[in-house]
């Protein structure tokens, strides 16, 4: 509308009708044809184009909103928030007078805590939400939030909260009040810390202190947490702010970048361990973690067996073994496994803890492979959320049991009567096939040759990963005779389809309550004072001694050099170690190199439990 004088009315500068006369060439869409078209997605040529085909013009003027990025399949999708900071303003160069050296270097750290957090705009509205938690914690941690000094007359506590106004008494100065149960001080300390040694404290942070906090239990901010403190203590490097703290500062730069491969790994090698294999050798072999688990009072303990009968049993399997040698062995069927292990049967147990309606695994019996059925929830078996299918009604299908799911609240099998009225009937899902030794590996002498020995629960740190061996390498391979006949053949084709992954002892991770120990499932020989030096294999020593761990190549593509476990290790033992130990065998002598030698005493792992996983650079 044009301005005119004061007490007259608005005159509009344009009306319509009449409208203005259509441009030549263009054409005018009445609303009753026009028929919408959805949005374009990028093509192949990287032009942007609308619904109709139409390139799409860029706007002349940016904003500051969220940049986006293209998705593999060309889709406009928000870019990661880490990558955005880089284009938006990771060089950014504060005044040179900002942060002046003559001031206190715990004064210049907190003002570079302030701006730092109003630059990024960590804070909502604008900030993640657990970008501010992260950032939070890492403040406190440092000491730059948390309780202040404040005068006397100022002091609050709890029962202010309640209403009221709060009265206050100003202690008599002649009155000694002990010292603060909670002092200040405190908060000093840990930002003295920080400022001494800066890589010490980042490892800290972003190992015990998150996992204390609870944030390594989300993905995201395992993601995140490296990320956030790299853009922070590049801040601190680019600005100056810690001149005297700068080589502690990149020092604790290579502890964000291991982090940042490490700790999203975590949850992933959690998940992936214990793999297909070691999952195999567990329900072959049972559960070996310590636990409560029914014992066949009829069978008995082979430990407990007398010397004669375990001899006895000892030349069953020395006949079966040589049967798998004279065949070629390493290839039986079906029946061939389960009639040479059936020395080693057991009646089946289906009741307590640990058998097939327990917490352990199932206690069928493991001279009939095809006996074993699948777990069904808890604890490896058919604990919590397992499904009694004796009184499961047939017009219902069966659900997937285990833990808080399918079995637990809301669902059919939860807390009150199951309502079985207007049940819509649905093709039941094919039950899925149990990993076991011979539907991994196939026909395998693996539950003959090798029995469980030492089983040990402790932190160890991974020190070499060692692909497959390959076939050319095996076939210039000492003789199996001396280098322990079917079990070596049998170890030999494990080599060629697993990775091999040795892991030493990490007696001072303090990761764990409990000492490194062996359980009470374990059998084998342990190292004692004096080693018997012919003993062959050697003796184990939880302290020193390295482990191989069998690990399946999907698995292993995630460990990392350096990174911890802590877990439940079983040892592969060799049959005809105990044989002769029981027969006091003597090992032949033979034309072995040192090499091949410490290959014959070596004896492979599997994993039975993992309870935790920690980045290489842990710290208290």
């Amino acid at each position: 509308m044009a301005a005119t004088a004061a007490g007259q009315a608005f005159v509009r500068l344009y009306h319509f009708p009449p409208f203005p006369p259509v441009p030549q060439g263009v054409i005018i869409v009445p609303l009753k044809d026009f028929q919408e078209h959805g949005a374009r997605v990028v093509g192949e040529d990287g032009i942007e184009r609308d619904g109709l085909g139409i390139p799409t013009i860029r706007l002349p003027k940016s904003h500051k909103k969220q940049l986006l990025t293209s998705s593999a399949n060309g889709s406009s999708v928000r870019m990661d928030w880490w990558l955005e900071w880089a284009a938006t303003g990771e060089h950014q160069v504060v005044r040179s007078n900002q942060y002046d050296r003559a001031k206190a270097r715990d004064y210049r750290f907190r003002h570079a805590v302030e701006h730092f957090s109003k630059y990024h705009s960590i804070n909502p509205p604008k900030g993640l939400k657990h970008l501010q938690e992260l950032w939070d914690t890492f403040r406190f941690f440092v000491g730059v939030t948390g309780p202040q000094n404040q005068p006397a007359d100022e002091l609050w506590d709890d029962d202010d909260l309640d209403g009221g106004d709060p009265s206050f008494s100003v202690p008599d100065a002649n009155t000694s009040t002990g010292p603060d149960p909670n002092p200040a001080s405190d908060v000093n300390e840990n930002l003295t810390a920080f400022l001494d040694a800066p890589a010490r404290s980042i490892a800290i942070y972003l190992s015990s202190h998150m996992r204390s906090r609870g944030h390594m239990w989300s993905d995201r901010k395992l993601i995140s947490a490296p990320h956030l403190l790299r853009f922070f203590l590049n801040y601190l490097l680019r600005n100056q702010v810690l001149p005297e703290c700068e080589d502690g500062l990149r020092e604790a730069l290579t502890i964000v970048d291991r982090a940042a491969e490490e700790l999203p790994l975590a949850p992933q090698i959690s998940k992936a361990l214990p793999d297909a294999f070691s999952s195999a050798c567990q329900r072959w072999w049972r559960r070996k973690a310590e636990g409560y688990v029914a014992k066949d009072l009829e069978a008995g303990d082979e430990a407990d067996e007398p010397k004669a009968k375990r001899a006895k049993h000892g030349h069953e399997r020395k006949e079966a073994i040589e049967e798998i040698h004279t065949d070629g062995a390493a290839a039986l069927t079906n029946d061939g496994i389960a009639e040479d292990a059936a020395v080693d049967g057991a009646a089946t147990d289906t009741s307590g803890w640990g058998a097939a309606s327990g917490w352990g695994m199932n206690d069928a019996d493991p001279s009939n492979i095809q006996a074993v059925p699948a777990t069904a929830g808890g604890w490896g078996g058919g604990g919590w959320g397992a499904v009694n299918t004796n009184d499961q009604d047939p017009d219902v299908p069966a659900t997937v049991a285990g833990g808080w799911g399918a079995s637990g609240w809301d669902s059919g099998t939860g807390w009150g009567p199951t309502n079985t009225v207007n049940t819509v009937e649905t093709k039941p899902e094919p039950e899925s096939i149990p990993t076991t030794l011979l539907t991994l590996l196939g026909p395998t002498a693996l539950p003959v040759t090798h029995v469980p020995g030492i089983v040990e629960q402790s932190p160890r740190r991974v020190k070499t990963i060692t692909s497959p061996v390959s076939t050319d390498a095996q076939q210039n391979a000492p003789p199996d005779e001396d280098m322990g006949g079917a079990a070596y053949a049998v170890e030999c084709v494990l080599e060629e389809r697993m990775y091999r992954v040795t892991l030493a002892p990490w007696l001072d991770a303090n990761v764990t309550v409990d000492a490194p120990r062996i359980l009470s499932t374990s059998r084998g020989a342990l190292s004692p004072a004096v080693a018997d030096p012919s003993a062959h294999p050697k003796p184990h020593d939880l302290s020193k001694d390295e482990i191989v761990v069998l690990v399946e190549p999907e698995a292993a593509k995630l460990l990392c050099k350096g990174m911890g476990l802590v877990a439940t290790w079983v040892q592969l033992a060799r049959v005809q170690d105990d044989e002769d130990a029981v027969e006091d065998v003597e090992v032949p002598q033979t034309n072995l190199t040192k090499k091949q030698k410490a290959r014959r005493g070596l004896r492979y792992w599997y994993i039975d439990e993992v309870m935790m996983v920690f980045p290489s650079y842990w710290k208290v």
